[in-house]
């Protein structure tokens, strides 16, 4: 045996007699039901016994916590196969208890049932990754070949569908429909924008007065695509949001001053919301004050989502959701102002080059993918579950195919145009171009034209 070998066992020896010094410890300052911690000594002893002939291992405890009548243990062992020469030898299955991971604390993939949750969380990511992508380089698209006036017509008919849908029911679930309404109304961006991840700031002043303040970077420009953003589509945002929250609220006399805009070189999108001593004209929900500067923000006296209402695990799939309902509302609506043509070429131009040029990062996201067709077809299977949508995948012959009956991206709306698939299917079809060229990618049954699945053929 080489002398690190030795070592490593009399470290392993060390740390189980401090671990039972540990639980005497314990047993000795607790009630009876600590008697359970000698079970788990003997099981502790007989992992070790399992691992003494031809292994090292390294055990600590990570932590004791009581959600119950008991005290729960988490320790961790990690292994490695032993030779004092020659190749390692594969250990056999079994040899150690499964309860115990080997896998280190906090892992993506410590979770109860395993892969399948593991392959979730990194699909949540990727689609995160390809929609706000996607968002940014649509209002680039549109900015660009449709020209600033058409884009903001697009983006402020985006951002007041989904102001329509989700502000009253967003603040009653954040509980802060009770509070007056300038400060609901800031506050309410403040929480929704941070659990999406944007970085923002929130400053109450008075009760018919609380500024927001979105920081750079801005989440929606992200990079280098602020630089290419027209001021009046950024003004179009504010005009579809933040201009409405008084009707909505049958409050005629809210509205919002901007104080500041990113894309003019402002240290920020800042402004507040004001509840004045007269109703407001149209032309007057929304006002800009350059002059004006946002006070400094004190994260302590900001408001705090619930933690019962917003737990860890749910944030993940919160981050998917955020960017999945923007395109949810800019593809169908850019097809609306611009007509199926031009605006289903826009859109799915600016889906295609998304697809290619965000597939490196996605394949990372998932962990790699697969060479050829079958590769690429268990990535988009996984990436559609992540969305939510009922995948299968059904291998035969020299093709794979990926068949689901639902598309969740865009259960919500009716009535759509044919054009808003084709435009959203380009993503795919540039991920394909990117993950192998020579592939073939064809859709070979569509719901919108009366079939009973959406279906994909890669070969």
């Amino acid at each position: 045996m080489h002398h690190s070998d030795a070592v490593r066992r009399e470290k392993m020896k060390s740390c189980l007699a401090r671990y039972r010094i540990y639980c005497k410890e314990r047993k000795r300052g607790s009630d009876p039901s600590q008697a359970r911690h000698s079970g788990r000594r003997r099981r502790v002893g007989a992992v070790r016994r399992r691992l003494r002939h031809g292994s090292r291992t390294a055990l600590r405890v990570i932590r004791w916590s009581r959600p119950g009548p008991c005290w729960r243990l988490s320790i961790e062992i990690r292994r490695n196969t032993i030779r004092s020469e020659g190749p390692p030898e594969q250990e056999e299955a079994g040899a150690v208890d499964r309860r115990f991971s080997d896998r280190r604390p906090g892992s993506e993939e410590l979770k109860s049932n395993s892969s399948e949750a593991a392959a979730d969380v990194a699909a949540f990511r990727a689609i995160e990754l390809i929609y706000h992508s996607y968002l940014t380089g649509l209002i680039l698209m549109l900015s660009s070949r449709a020209g600033p006036q058409r884009a903001a017509e697009i983006v402020f008919r985006t951002f007041r569908r989904q102001q329509l849908a989700r502000f009253l029911p967003g603040l009653k679930k954040l509980g802060l429909d009770r509070l007056p309404h300038a400060v609901a109304c800031a506050q309410y961006h403040y929480l929704s924008n941070q659990v999406g991840g944007v970085k923002v700031e929130y400053v109450y002043e008075n009760d018919r007065k609380a500024w927001v303040r979105y920081p750079p970077p801005r989440w929606i420009w992200w990079g280098t695509a602020i630089c290419g953003i027209p001021s009046e589509v950024s003004r179009a945002m504010l005009w579809g949001w933040h201009a409405n929250n008084g009707v909505v609220l049958g409050n005629p006399r809210l509205g919002f001053v901007c104080t500041g805009q990113t894309i003019d070189g402002q240290p920020g999108l800042e402004g507040y919301y004001r509840e004045w001593d007269h109703d407001l004209a149209p032309e007057k929900r929304l006002q800009f004050s350059p002059g004006e500067r946002c006070p400094a923000f004190y994260p302590g006296g900001a408001p705090k989502l619930p933690e019962d209402t917003w737990p860890e695990e749910r944030l993940r799939k919160v981050l998917r959701n955020y960017s999945m309902e923007y395109i949810t509302s800019i593809v169908p609506e850019t097809i609306a102002v611009l007509g199926p043509e031009e605006g289903g070429h826009l859109a799915g131009a600016a889906a295609r080059l998304i697809g290619m040029h965000t597939f490196d990062e996605v394949s990372s996201l998932l962990g790699g993918v697969a060479p050829g067709a079958a590769g690429f077809a268990n990535a988009f299977a996984r990436l559609a579950a992540g969305q939510g949508d009922d995948a299968k995948l059904l291998r035969g012959g020299t093709s794979t195919t990926v068949r689901q009956r639902s598309w969740r991206l865009m259960s919500e709306r009716e009535n759509l145009s044919s054009a808003v698939f084709d435009a959203w299917n380009e993503l795919w079809l540039g991920a394909a171009l990117a993950h192998d060229r020579f592939m073939r990618v064809e859709v070979i049954e569509r719901r919108d034209r009366g079939d009973d699945h959406w279906a994909w053929r890669f070969r």
